[in-house]
């Protein structure tokens, strides 16, 4: 007896929104449509992200549906067996006991880990559950899969368990996410934890993109959304490094600009996810103290907006923006700030959607001057 397969797929998050993707080979309940036109079609079947980080996370606690749904969606979810999309429709048949090929596509890689998983459906009229499903072991006898950054394609084989046979399986995969959100970094005028980059003298920040708050999980779990002044960690101690008297803070003006000028700032994006861009500027009446949010005055664009909307296919920013009139200063802080906008979230009007709700936030310091 062969063991025949209705394929389903899950994606689970370590920091932050997840990676997309699905399983193509055999195809998961929700992306049958790209094979067979009679299936109904999911046009977002990479996003089986469980509603979201927010979601998962903030809301439900690390919750997620057995298939990659949202946890508090009406059981059977969407993408569980007798739900929209799990209508049953065997997609492929193995022989027990054999080592199985799967082909899985990231359409956005962010490291971290595969796992497959297996469950016997015994009643066909219930979705399945949690507890049913049992671990499979790659062909190389181990549990999980590291994600190679840069990859898309990723093709594995399975060994399917030794004496089980089913007419109706279920084979998950479940995709561990490794890495944060998007990384980037304010690169003219310069920010403090960057300076390294062009002075060898300076502190190195090897990490100097990563000023995102602590990561989504800190920022909104444990501080309420607070953020440290300069993108740090809200908890850190302050003077905190990358605010002024910091271990990066020390002072040193990267640029001088005229009163009232248009200026132009480069941010540079090593992952980008949507979102927004926004800048303030705070005058540094004190130069041996840390600055605070109330210092930052919003700053506009040259085109009169007060934010810039980033395009998911921008990775090198230039932007215009508008110094105010009169204001000089020997030491004034420039601050760029990205709301990023890839996680699932309310919208406060009974309404959920990507870039809605807690996001991870980056923040860059540069220390200027205006004359």
């Amino acid at each position: 007896m062969a063991i025949s397969l209705l394929a389903v797929l899950v994606l689970f998050s370590l920091d932050s929104v997840l990676g997309h993707g699905m399983m193509i080979n055999p195809a998961g309940r929700s992306s049958r449509w790209r094979f067979n036109s009679t299936a109904p079609p999911n046009y977002n079947d990479m996003e089986l992200f469980c509603g979201g980080f927010g979601a998962q996370w903030l809301i439900h606690g690390g919750k997620c549906g057995v298939c990659g749904d949202n946890y508090s969606d009406p059981v059977p979810r969407s993408n569980e067996n007798t739900g929209y999309y799990g209508q049953g429709v065997i997609v492929a048949e193995y022989q027990a006991e054999s080592i199985i090929n799967v082909t899985v596509r990231l359409t956005q890689n962010h490291r971290g880990t595969f796992t497959f998983g297996l469950c016997e459906l015994v009643n066909l009229t219930k979705p399945e559950t949690e507890d049913c499903f049992k671990t499979l072991l790659f062909a190389d006898g181990s549990e999980k899969a590291e994600v190679e950054p840069g990859n898309k394609d990723f093709y594995y084989r399975i060994q399917l368990p030794t004496g089980f046979k089913c007419d109706n399986c279920v084979l998950r995969w479940h995709y561990r996410t490794g890495q944060v959100l998007g990384h980037g970094m304010m690169m003219d005028p310069i920010n403090r934890s960057s300076l390294w980059r062009q002075n060898p003298s300076f502190p190195p920040n090897y990490e100097d993109n990563e000023n995102f708050c602590g990561g989504f999980s800190v920022q909104w779990q444990v501080h309420g959304g607070k953020c440290g002044v300069c993108g740090d960690n809200y908890g850190d101690a302050v003077p905190r490094e990358n605010e002024n008297t910091g271990k990066y803070g020390l002072g040193y003006v990267v640029n001088r600009y005229p009163s009232g000028s248009v200026i132009s700032v480069t941010i540079k994006l090593t992952a980008n996810h949507k979102g927004t861009f926004s800048y303030s500027l705070c005058k540094l009446e004190d130069s041996t103290k840390p600055e605070d949010d109330s210092c930052f005055q919003q700053l506009r664009f040259a085109d009169g907006s007060e934010t810039f909307v980033v395009d998911s296919n921008l990775f090198d920013a230039t932007n215009l923006v508008q110094l105010p009139d009169n204001l000089v200063c020997e030491r004034c802080v420039l601050r760029w700030h990205y709301r990023t906008g890839n996680n699932w979230g309310e919208c406060g009007n009974g309404t959920g959607a990507l870039g809605c709700g807690p996001q991870e936030t980056f923040r860059s310091c540069s220390d200027i001057a205006i004359y």
